[in-house]
């Protein structure tokens, strides 16, 4: 395949962020909605970093304890969001659509993983390992039903999930 500028990483990655940004940039200023209140908003545990040393013995009066003790990642990135930005929804909305641009890089670094494997890096697509991996990562970043994870809060938690398991795969493909 020819070496010409659109087979460079550096492009496909700037092309995943940028189209990203200007996908969800609107996003900035929606508001708390659905279970964004009581998670966040009426949260009393994110707002104390002190409820996430020992997360088991929290003994608040919280109705969603045992769902904060399951998803603590998640529950721990609101009371850092919490901790830098208070309320401001635009804080949050940032970390969403950081975790999700990363998530949709990993899957782009994943499938040009899977092309040095034996059964593709021998096949009669190699030569475009690259633009099938822009693809499908701009596929998964900019698709309207991945809307709902970027722009509600709460289940923008549920994005450590994939990025987690992208990120285990990279290591294992790569040898790390």
């Amino acid at each position: 395949m020819h070496n010409n500028i659109l087979n460079k990483r550096i492009l496909h990655i700037l092309l995943i962020v940028i189209i990203s940004l200007i996908a969800y940039s609107n996003t900035f200023d929606s508001s708390f909605h659905f279970d964004d209140e009581p998670f966040i908003v009426e949260n009393p545990i994110i707002k104390d970093l002190r409820n996430f040393i020992q997360p088991s013995s929290g003994d608040l009066n919280f109705p969603y304890m045992n769902t904060i003790k399951s998803r603590y990642i998640g529950f721990l990135t609101f009371a850092l969001n919490y901790k830098l930005h208070g309320l401001n929804v635009a804080g949050y909305h940032f970390v969403n659509l950081s975790v999700h641009i990363c998530t949709a890089l990993l899957l782009y670094y994943f499938i040009m993983l899977t092309f040095k494997t034996p059964s593709l890096g021998n096949s009669a697509i190699k030569d475009y390992a690259g633009h099938i991996a822009l693809f499908t990562a701009l596929l998964f970043a900019c698709h309207p039903l991945q809307t709902q994870a970027v722009t509600y809060i709460w289940q923008g938690s549920l994005h450590s999930a994939p990025c987690s398991t992208f990120s285990v795969s990279w290591h294992i493909l790569s040898g790390g």
